[in-house]
């Protein structure tokens, strides 16, 4: 899956927001909490925890950052939960905004690939959702907070 939003706050800004763990509960819809688990700045082998709703349950999963250029690159692969994914920004100056680039892989098995083309179809749609969240948000007087 693969999104891409225009984002009117300098590239460093929007980048120190997306690669902190514990901002996603502010713009993801279903994430309840989010957390860095290890110490120091992030860079690849941080790690972190997510924890999403999902159908009325609340489901955990623990990630490490695999790639991290600042300014420029974040991506972080889960390493539990219940549907492996690996989530990649690639950020790039636009005129004094930021472009986004969003792509994420799951790996869908077992019974959630028999829900396969509908699951994809609602998370395409809430990466689209999530995203336009995240443009509101960094565009508003609360990120300046």
């Amino acid at each position: 899956m693969e999104h891409s939003v225009v984002i009117n706050r300098p590239i460093a800004e929007v980048f120190a927001f997306l690669s902190r763990a514990e901002n996603m509960p502010r713009w993801a819809k279903y994430i309840a909490e989010a957390a860095q688990t290890s110490e120091g700045p992030v860079d690849v082998g941080t790690t972190c925890y997510v924890v999403s709703k999902m159908m009325g349950m609340r489901v955990k999963q623990d990630f490490t950052v695999t790639e991290c250029i600042p300014n420029r690159v974040y991506a972080a692969r889960s390493t539990s939960g219940p549907v492996p994914m690996e989530s990649r920004y690639v950020l790039e100056e636009a005129s004094g905004a930021t472009e986004v680039h969003v792509s994420t892989t799951t790996d869908l098995s077992g019974v959630m690939k028999m829900a396969g083309p509908l699951l994809i179809r609602k998370l395409r749609k809430q990466m689209r959702e999530d995203h336009e969240n995240l443009k509101r948000y960094l565009e508003s007087e609360r990120a300046t907070e």
